[in-house]
């Protein structure tokens, strides 16, 4: 094999990686639906007469909206949820169309010998420097067995399930976040959300720029990291 034909099969091979490379080993299962609804956002400027049309047109029923999302709940026969979507996806009108996912995280699991926990986090495997045991990352799935193309290093982390083991706070305590801000919309952080400040713009509204705020919020006091850290916001 010459030499221009080998760079070719690795630069192929390499592309073939990257495609389908994912950041840790786990698979998301299948996506659940609300059955008979989905979700519709218009594009920006569009009137409510072109709005009500596009739902005549599509056979959906607007509920309600989000109101900082502008994301519509639509109500739609049941069983056609993905044929609406298309007649939505065939407006100009429309910038996003798609089934009401549901999305859930598993109750609070036991860990190591028992004695410790962790939050009933789908991703917290990936959450390396609370958690490290050697879990791989960049993982490709149709090698047999998995092949990862990176490992962390076990146990250089933080032991946060062995110190929540040890005590678990106190859920009365405020913690204050410096950061970009905190999406306080957020389902996973509503309830702990105890105000703010923007020091940027000088107003009382802290919503996140950019969302590594919120991804720091999450960790010190999200619902699901509360159930076991018991940690307030």
């Amino acid at each position: 094999m010459s030499t221009r034909v080998s760079v070719a099969v690795i630069a192929i091979t390499l592309v073939v990686v990257a495609l389908t490379v994912r950041s840790s080993a786990q698979t998301p299962g299948p996506r659940r639906f609300v059955v008979g609804e989905v979700l519709v956002k218009f594009r920006p400027g569009v009137n409510a007469n072109a709005r009500a049309d596009a739902h005549r047109v599509a056979r959906g029923l607007a509920l309600d909206e989000v109101a900082r999302t502008r994301v519509q709940r639509v109500r739609v026969s049941a069983g056609e949820e993905l044929e609406t979507i298309a007649r939505y996806q065939r407006n100009p009108n429309v910038l996003l169309a798609e089934p009401n996912y549901v999305r859930s995280i598993p109750e609070t699991l036991a860990h190591g010998g028992g004695a410790e926990v962790v939050p009933g986090d789908y991703y917290f495997t990936e959450q390396w420097a609370l958690d490290n045991t050697g879990q791989g990352f960049y993982c490709v799935p149709f090698f047999p067995g998995g092949l990862c193309l990176a490992n962390g290093t076990p146990d250089a982390d933080i032991d946060a399930p062995e110190a929540w083991a040890v005590f678990e706070g106190n859920s009365n305590v405020t913690v204050a976040i410096i950061d970009s801000g905190v999406d306080y919309t957020h389902p996973d952080l509503a309830a702990n959300y105890a105000g703010g400040d923007d020091f940027v713009f000088n107003d009382g509204d802290p919503m996140d720029d950019n969302g590594h705020g919120t991804h720091v919020a999450g960790i010190v006091a999200g619902e699901q990291m509360a159930d076991a850290t018991k940690a307030g916001a």
